[in-house]
């Protein structure tokens, strides 16, 4: 679906003499804001039950990304694919994120483990935990979900949901 967007102003409004922004039509996903929302309000509280600490989540913008744009993003992750029975979608944990929410689960300090190393089998089975509870959660676009991980190749469109521990 396309959309009109604004073009951002960059920098200071005053010291441009250009009072009217630029005007663009972006392909924008037809997923309503608002069931992102309840989404990423799940996985935080799944998170939270999980990890034992309070999370914040915030939720940018959806994009739809082009083949490049989805090669770069799934180098090197696990990718856990979620199939209902209204929709598909895949939960991405690139490898840095993955060693940070399992040292978060052993109650390791942020940044106190190596991100340049592989997991271990026992790390490797926490972290695969860990995004299905996620996947729980994507029932409310998704609908009744047969889940398992599997590779996706090119999603129709992304929600980039970012946790950080209060």
């Amino acid at each position: 679906m396309k959309s009109l967007r604004f073009v951002p102003v960059i920098g200071d409004c005053a010291a441009s003499p250009r009072r009217v922004r630029q005007a663009r039509f972006e392909t924008r996903s037809s997923l309503p804001t608002s069931a992102a929302c309840v989404v990423a309000n799940g996985v935080r509280e799944t998170l939270a039950s999980v990890l034992g600490v309070a999370v914040s989540v915030r939720l940018f913008e959806p994009v739809i990304p082009d083949p490049a744009a989805w090669q770069a993003i799934a180098q090197h992750a696990s990718l856990y694919r979620v199939r209902g029975s209204v929709a598909e979608a895949v939960i991405i944990l690139r490898p840095n994120d993955a060693i940070s929410l399992v040292a978060a689960v052993f109650g390791e300090p942020a940044g106190q483990t190596s991100n340049q190393r592989l997991l271990s089998p026992i790390e490797l089975d926490v972290a695969n935990r860990i995004a299905s509870a996620i996947a729980a959660n994507l029932s409310v676009v998704c609908g009744t979900r047969d889940s398992g991980r599997a590779h996706c190749r090119n999603p129709r469109f992304r929600y980039v949901l970012r946790t950080d521990p209060r």
